[in-house]
């Protein structure tokens, strides 16, 4: 029963999604306080108090086993609601920056880093408060504090990845809709107080001796270019929602109305691929990182 708890809690931590069924033992989870009667004839049971399962995860980690343990022991998963590397990277970004830390100690950089690598930062999430204002909050949520129950949101539609872009959600990080490159989004705020949007792209390789194809790892830095985001595995621009493309459009500043809700200073792309280490080199003619 704790294992299944803790599977639960977890998942809907880090994506913000609900559990459905609870398996025969559903009467014992109401018992404890875990779940609900939404329906007392029918004994229908519901999971869905935020502070509930916020509390059980908390003794978890000190009674049971650790959020980080959890999850990177499921690092190899991928199933249909779930990435078992996206979710331990996105766990382990949200260590790294609940404290302020420098971003090159972090990411690296092709060629010469930006003078703005050398500050530090901190993830943060915005949401809007009113039609011109943006609040940025800190995130620890490994440290049980922050402006949000979640961590992040699985958004299983294009207008819920849309709600995100235009800070309208409460999770800090974004794992988006399919039909978007990214695996990751989240945003970082520097030193100087001005805003970083991370675009992050994740391969788990179970290949020979670990290593990852040239040309698949070639697609997924395409993946997290700006003007690649949308592209099908033919290459072709896939048939992207209106409402998703307004939102990108909106951070770039492509429209005017939207520019006091964002200060934005750049999009940054990174590729983590595990366990192995490519060599990656930019070419002159575009944007994209090719691997050698």
């Amino acid at each position: 029963m704790l294992a299944t708890i803790h599977q639960l809690t977890a998942h809907y931590l880090m994506r913000s999604v609900l559990p459905v069924a609870l398996g025969k033992d559903e009467a014992t989870y109401v018992e404890y306080g875990f779940a609900r009667f939404v329906d007392s004839e029918t004994k229908t049971v519901a999971v869905d108090e935020p502070l509930v399962l916020l509390a059980a995860t908390h003794w978890i980690n000190i009674h049971h086993r650790s959020s980080y343990k959890f999850f990177a022991k499921q690092i190899h998963l991928h199933e249909p609601t779930t990435n078992g590397f996206e979710n331990y990277l996105a766990f382990c970004i949200d260590m790294l920056f609940s404290h302020r830390r420098r971003v090159c100690d972090v990411f690296s950089f092709i060629g010469t880093p930006p003078a703005w690598s050398t500050q530090d930062a901190e993830l943060v999430m915005l949401q809007i408060t009113d039609p011109n204002i943006v609040e940025e909050s800190s995130v620890r949520h490994s440290l049980f504090s922050g402006p949000s129950v979640t961590l992040g949101i699985n958004a299983k539609f294009p207008e819920e990845t849309s709600r995100w872009l235009e800070h309208r959600s409460h999770s800090p990080i974004c794992f988006p809709h399919i039909s978007m490159g990214p695996d990751l989004m989240f945003v970082l705020r520097l030193s100087d107080s001005t805003l970083i949007w991370v675009m992050l792209q994740a391969k788990y390789s179970l290949g020979k001796n670990g290593s990852i194809p040239r040309l698949l790892l070639r697609k997924a830095i395409r993946s997290v270019t700006p003007a690649m985001f949308f592209l099908d595995k033919a290459r072709q621009l896939a048939d992207t929602p209106l409402a998703l493309l307004c939102s990108l459009k909106k951070i770039y500043r492509m429209e005017t109305t939207f520019r006091p809700l964002a200060i934005l200073i750049s999009l940054q792309k990174r590729v983590i691929a595990f366990p192995d280490f490519p060599t990656l080199e930019m070419t002159p003619d575009d944007t994209v990182y090719y691997v050698w």
